[in-house]
């Protein structure tokens, strides 16, 4: 990692696909509008999918990448501002550690972060560039040549998609702002609609739910581990791509309330429907919770909690 002034650097992914494509936007971003680079800790999983683009590189510093890309041990927060530190002492770099949740911070270079305010904050969604969006993601010739892209392709705006987003926001002992979507939910807007219900494909965690198909059978399992995410897997490139794309090219979503069906229903032209996150009862706060809500056209409403709550803003790019 070259010691100049023109560099934007990830120290630690945050959480999965969904979650890192915010923070690959978000820095991909950051560095065309701020003509810098944008340096992450590792490969990931738009490695394997999606095309190369010039705004990105890998931290080419071996020895602070080996340290923040570590697992064992007592990782915290303040361990990647510590190994930040060690790098400046050991080659006189000047880079700044910084938080997006201050605006102030926007505009800075030879900088680094530890954060996902890049999903949350309007001042960072301002920074993410529409157009750019298009091609930092935009499917490299590997997938656009595949069968399963192909027959994706083919089949392109012939079903509709609900997505049921369970998982760890299902089990009983969950602490966090998620709620769960309830299934009825779903069914009732399918009805307000007038969809047909023989053309419903549900995309689901939870393989109860799930709708299959011949690509499924093609898993390895979910392979994940960090930092470089969910590991290739032959003819369906990554476990959850399958669902990625029947998302994608689906004639109506009614998406979950997710990150990946977010990102999915930016990148589709379907019409769009999102869940209306509801505020939790206040003796449900931070726990596993059943919601019951309606569905919005549009994919502005943030997939973790409403507004009110000062941290769910609307998702909206410039």
């Amino acid at each position: 990692m070259e010691n100049v002034e023109n560099k934007i650097v990830l120290l630690h992914w945050i959480g999965r696909f969904g979650n890192r494509m915010f923070q690959y936007a978000f820095g991909c971003s950051y560095a065309k509008k701020y003509n810098c680079i944008f340096y992450v800790p590792s490969e990931w999983e738009g490695d394997i999918i999606f095309r190369e683009n010039k705004y990105c590189k890998i931290i080419s510093d071996d020895i602070l990448r080996h340290h923040i890309n570590q697992t064992a041990g007592n990782i915290t927060d303040q361990y990647y501002k510590e190994q930040l530190l060690q790098y400046k002492k050991r080659t006189n770099d000047s880079i700044e550690f910084v938080n997006f949740d201050d605006k102030q911070n926007i505009g800075k270079t030879n900088i680094a972060f530890d954060d996902l305010h890049c999903m949350y904050f309007p001042h960072c969604f301002d920074i993410i560039d529409s157009t750019l969006i298009k091609e930092i993601f935009t499917f490299n010739d590997a997938v656009l040549q595949s069968e399963m892209y192909k027959w994706f392709l083919t089949n392109k705006e012939t079903y509709d998609v609900i997505h049921l987003r369970r998982g760890d926001i299902n089990t009983l002992n969950f602490n966090g702002s998620h709620s769960v979507i309830s299934k009825q939910s779903y069914l009732n807007q399918i009805e307000k609609l007038g969809l047909c219900k023989e053309n419903i494909i549900c995309v689901s965690d939870d393989s109860k739910e799930q709708t299959m198909n011949k690509w499924h059978a093609k898993s390895h399992g979910h392979r994940w581990t960090y930092p470089r995410g969910e590991h290739f897997c032959e003819e369906i490139f990554l476990d959850f791509f399958p669902d990625f794309l029947m998302i994608i090219f689906a004639k109506n979503i009614l998406r979950g309330n997710s990150a990946f069906s977010w990102w999915a229903a930016h990148l589709s032209n379907a019409t769009i429907y999102s869940p209306f996150i509801k505020l939790k009862p206040d003796n449900m706060k931070n726990k596993h919770y059943v919601m019951d809500t309606d569905f919005v056209e549009g994919n502005h409403p943030h997939f973790m909690g409403n507004q009110c709550e000062g941290e769910f803003n609307d998702i909206i790019f410039k």
